[in-house]
């Protein structure tokens, strides 16, 4: 996969997040609004070329609000994150770690 193609990827799913605008009104007050959040990850993406910080951003929006993606771009985020070598730590995931066996 080359960088074009995570770039390409991660557009994908924060496109279909984007589109979920009504999702908005679950986020406080006092923290960054969607709107906010939306831009600040295009631009991790499309002007910084930072796309780990730009996918952990949007697995966070994920777990934290009712956001959905469809079929094709949980396969594009679960790509982006087993090329990007991301695990979790999570102690109920560590029957999913390998690295000792």
């Amino acid at each position: 996969m080359t960088f074009k193609n995570t770039e390409k990827n991660l557009v994908f799913i924060l496109n279909e997040i984007e589109n979920q605008r009504e999702i908005s009104k679950s986020f406080p007050e006092d923290m960054l609004g969607f709107d906010e959040t939306i831009a600040r990850i295009h631009e991790y993406i499309e002007e910084a070329g930072e796309y780990a910080l730009a996918y952990e951003l949007m697995v966070i929006l994920l777990e934290t609000y009712d956001f959905t993606i469809s079929g094709l771009g949980a396969v594009k985020l679960l790509e982006l994150g087993l090329i990007m070598k991301f695990k979790t730590t999570r102690e109920i995931d560590s029957r999913f770690n390998f690295e000792n066996c």
